[in-house]
């Protein structure tokens, strides 16, 4: 997507939660909004091909984040001392997927499943932008399972438009990614008190 195509987005406030959007959609609109708050807003929107547009502003960054999943080797949590912020960040962004991600398969109605995924949208962003270029976190096998499920999150919703819900086999999938990621990351430590009671 050119640079004028990613500036008529931005100018037409797509970035805020202006309009009604699907529960998943909101999670990878929230890791794109800082990218799309930095151009200008001296344009006007074009009414043509609004969503394609809105597709592919929301998801072509995520994509591009998630593109050094595939060559780099995985490495075991356990073998490398991984930041506290890293490991408190991945697992609660993968709890907060499978819930959204269960709620969806359930065939919940969409108010119930937007309000399992909310929880999530911060996460998104914060994972997205804070750990993708962090070499310490990105050859761990958690952080390849995870931004693998956001990829193909987008790659989904891409393809099928917004306000599809997801089937079976993608949801299965999703679910076995987040199952792998956790298993990945080391157990928390329980928190010892000073106190001997």
């Amino acid at each position: 997507m050119n640079l004028s195509v990613q500036r008529t987005f931005s100018a037409s406030g797509l970035c805020a939660t202006s309009r009604r959007e699907p529960p998943h959609a909101q999670l990878f609109r929230t890791a794109v909004h800082a990218r799309c708050s930095n151009y200008p807003q001296n344009t006007q929107p074009s009414n043509l091909e609004r969503r394609e547009i809105l597709i592919g502003v929301l998801f072509t960054p995520v994509l591009a984040a998630t593109s050094l999943v595939t060559p780099l080797p995985a490495t075991a949590a356990a073998d490398i001392d991984l930041p506290k912020g890293y490991l408190d960040t991945a697992r609660s962004l993968v709890i907060a997927l499978r819930d959204a991600v269960d709620t969806d398969l359930s065939g919940a109605p969409e108010r119930e499943v937007r309000r399992k995924a909310d929880p999530a949208k911060d996460l998104v962003r914060q994972f997205m932008t804070r750990w993708k270029d962090v070499p310490l976190v990105r050859d761990d096998v958690s952080y390849t399972q995870l931004t693998g499920a956001i990829k193909e999150l987008g790659e989904f919703y891409m393809k099928n438009g917004q306000r599809s819900r997801l089937p079976e086999n993608v949801g299965q999938v999703l679910l076995a990614r987040l199952e792998a990621a956790e298993n990945a990351l080391p157990p928390e430590t329980e928190k010892k008190s000073i106190f001997p009671f």
